[in-house]
C-alpha cells in the first residue's frame, strides 16, 4: 500500500497478506499533501530482482532490491 499522509509519503508492505510480517518504508515529504502515490516494479539496478518504484506526482523514488533478506532498500550513493 502507498500513502500520503499530510504530506509524508509511507509504503506498507505486509509479505504474504500477513500484517505481523508487516515493512514499512518511508518515502519523500512532499508539499502537496493530495497528491496520489503509485508503485510499480521495475529491474532498476540490473540485478536480476524486482526493485520498488515510488510515483509522487511527477517525483520518482526507488527502493531497491538486494535479493538476500526480505526488505527494499535506499541505494546507496556511489
Amino acid at each position: 500500500m502507498a500513502l500520503n499522509l499530510h504530506g509524508q509519503v509511507e509504503v506498507i508492505e505486509l509479505p504474504a497478506g500477513d500484517p505481523t510480517h508487516a515493512h514499512i518504508y518511508p518515502g519523500p515529504s512532499v508539499t502537496d499533501d493530495r497528491l496520489p502515490v503509485t508503485l510499480s516494479f521495475a529491474e532498476v539496478d540490473h540485478d536480476g530482482t524486482p526493485d520498488l518504484v515510488i510515483h509522487v506526482g511527477q517525483s520518482v523514488m526507488v527502493l531497491l532490491n538486494n535479493g538476500h533478506d526480505d526488505r527494499f532498500h535506499t541505494p546507496r550513493p556511489s
